[in-house]
């Protein structure tokens, strides 16, 4: 729903029977946004990291982050295999055989700020047993790892699915969420996933190594256990809690009544105030339009 881009996220709550004191949050965003603007505040350029972020505020405080891209599908080029593996190595929960991605709701404190980011799932441990430090519980990945090495997977392509509610599964512990990689070497670049775990608060990180698609390793960790690579993102992530504020600051200024966008360009970052018939991403039509 292009017009209405968090309205799937709060009929999620509603629907789940969350209680949220909406008044109270500071952000209500994807975490694609944050992780944006923390490439920004840590210095990025080039076009790579080029992005729009549409923003407005709800009520005294709340900043609604309305994630823009400029494609809607994207073509790969036959060189990825994390769609496959993912697909070879997971099952879909009873109720949800149709479904062609699963996206999480999370609230947490950041450095003052109470956030509410939604995010996307790859996989879950089904079991209490199989959330241990040492990571080496049977799991759906875990009775496919030996296998693994006759594992042949090519890269695939899914299409978003509409705006639609049903009650399916079960409601799963957010400690056994898990976000799943694939890497051709035996190297993984901590900066850019380290962040995407923490943004969300994922604990479980695996990633499949393997060569030209066949499958030899799966490496499992918490995020609990990921000490150096928190320190590393210290300053980062201050950085990112001081640009947040300063973005609550600006929507505050403006009023509700404004639709505003962040623009970055060549490591330039601009804010515009929208104008015409486009609206804001939640709100009625008649009081917001902009």
């Amino acid at each position: 729903m292009p017009s209405s881009v968090l309205l799937p996220l709060m009929k999620a709550v509603d629907t789940v029977g969350k209680e949220i004191d909406w008044p109270t949050v500071d952000f209500v965003t994807d975490r694609n946004n944050l992780r944006k603007l923390l490439r920004w505040a840590s210095g990025s350029t080039g076009r790579s990291n080029d992005f729009r972020i549409d923003f407005e505020l709800a009520g005294e405080n709340t900043v609604l982050f309305n994630r823009f891209e400029e494609r809607t599908k994207v073509m790969t080029d036959g060189k990825g295999y994390g769609f496959s593996f993912e697909h070879e190595t997971t099952s879909p929960t009873p109720g949800c055989e149709r479904s062609t991605a699963h996206h999480r709701i999370v609230k947490y404190d950041f450095f003052g700020l109470k956030m509410i980011v939604r995010f996307e799932v790859d996989a879950f441990l089904p079991s209490d047993e199989a959330v241990q430090s040492s990571g080496k519980s049977a799991t759906t990945l875990d009775s496919l790892t030996d296998s693994l090495s006759t594992l042949q997977v090519t890269t695939e392509s899914a299409s978003p699915p509409g705006l639609q509610i049903i009650r399916a599964g079960s409601e799963v512990p957010h400690r056994s969420v898990i976000e799943l990689k694939t890497s051709s070497k035996k190297h993984i670049r901590w900066s850019d996933i380290f962040p995407q775990l923490y943004l969300s608060q994922t604990p479980w990180f695996y990633v499949g190594f393997h060569e030209k698609g066949t499958f030899t390793e799966v490496q499992k960790s918490n995020m609990l256990e990921m000490k150096e690579q928190r320190k590393d993102l210290e300053g980062r992530l201050r950085q990112l809690g001081q640009t947040l504020e300063m973005i609550q600051e600006l929507a505050i200024a403006h009023g509700t009544k404004k639709c505003l966008s962040l623009v970055c360009q060549s490591g330039v970052l601009t804010v515009y105030e929208r104008v015409g018939i486009e609206q804001c991403p939640v709100g009625d039509q008649q009081e917001n339009e902009c």
